[in-house]
Formats: structure tokens, sequence, C-alpha cells
């Protein structure tokens, strides 16, 4: 019995840090570092800093299933749309810089956040997916290219198998709200 209720109770802790909002970055400098470790990462490792920098960008806490023991479990999920709205309403947030895959642009408008599950299932799928390569294009020549879009820097991603780039378009017609 004592083993169960540790469980249970170990359960419960980890899905309270699941909760919490990941870190984003909210400066120049952050934004900068970010890049110049993502340029220093091999192939896979590339994928990795993307995913988790794409799911952070998201700008939600998203709770895994709640821990129905006792009345904090009660509170933390009436706090949740307040955690959300002070997520959402902090606008000193640097966005996640400009990725095309396949010269496929990931996101349909570059200025909006990207649902939670959305940037969920293009975060697993990042990381999953061979890559050929991965590009940076950073300062002038980004914004050059790309306008205000490049601004804070542009990913081009290459895939290894064109039949996955079929993946990343249903996901993001998936992901396009309906008139």
């Amino acid at each position: 019995m004592k083993k169960n209720g540790l469980l249970l109770l170990l359960a419960c802790m980890t899905r309270i840090l699941y909760a919490q909002p990941g870190h984003q970055i909210t400066t120049d400098q952050q934004h900068n570092r970010w890049m110049k470790q993502l340029s220093r990462q091999p192939l896979t490792g590339q994928q990795t800093m993307i995913a988790v920098r794409l799911l952070s960008d998201t700008q939600t806490v998203a709770p895994r299933p709640g821990c129905n023991v006792g009345f904090q479990a009660a509170t933390r999920q009436a706090q949740l749309p307040q955690q959300q709205q002070a997520l959402h309403s902090n606008g000193r947030h640097i966005p996640m810089p400009l990725i095309l895959i396949n010269n496929y642009l990931l996101r349909q408008d570059y200025y909006e956040s990207l649902p939670a599950e959305t940037a969920r299932a293009f975060a697993a799928l990042i990381r999953k997916t061979a890559f050929t390569h991965i590009t940076q294009i950073t300062g002038t020549a980004a914004t050059a290219l790309y306008g205000s879009r490049g601004a804070n820097g542009v990913l081009l991603m290459e895939l290894k198998l064109k039949e996955d780039l079929q993946q990343f378009m249903a996901i993001r017609q998936a992901s396009v709200p309906a008139p």
C-alpha cells in the first residue's frame, strides 16, 4: 500500500512540474545566444533545439491530465486559465526564427502563435524526421531575403525524403482555421 501511495505522489508531482510554462526567450541577447548554440549542434541536436523552442513559443501552459488527489488538484486546475492569460499578455517575447521546410513556410501566419496541439505535432515531427541539413540565415541577409519575417533569422530545413513533406503540409493545413 505504501508503494502505491508513493507512486501516486510521484505521478502527481511530475504532472505539477510538467504544467509549468517553458522558458521563453525574452531578450535579443538570449535569442542570439540560442542561434549560436544552434549552429554548433550536430543535426539531431539542432532538430531537438528547434522542437523545444517551437513548443516554448506557443505561449501556453499545457498540463497533463489532472491529478485528482485533494484540494490542491482543483486549485491548480482553477489557476490554469489565469496562467495562460498571463503568458499571452507577456509582450516581451522574442519570436522564433522563420522556419522553411523544403522552401515551404512552417506557419501560415508568422505573426500568430501556433495552437498548442499544432506546435506539439510539428515538434514531434521535427524530432523524428530525417533532414539532410539545416541552414541558418541571420542579420541583414535574412531581412533582405524574407523581409520583416526574417528579422529574427531564418532556418532552412531540407528533408532527406520528399515524402515526409506531406506530413508537414497536412499538419499545416489542419491548423488553418475554417472561415
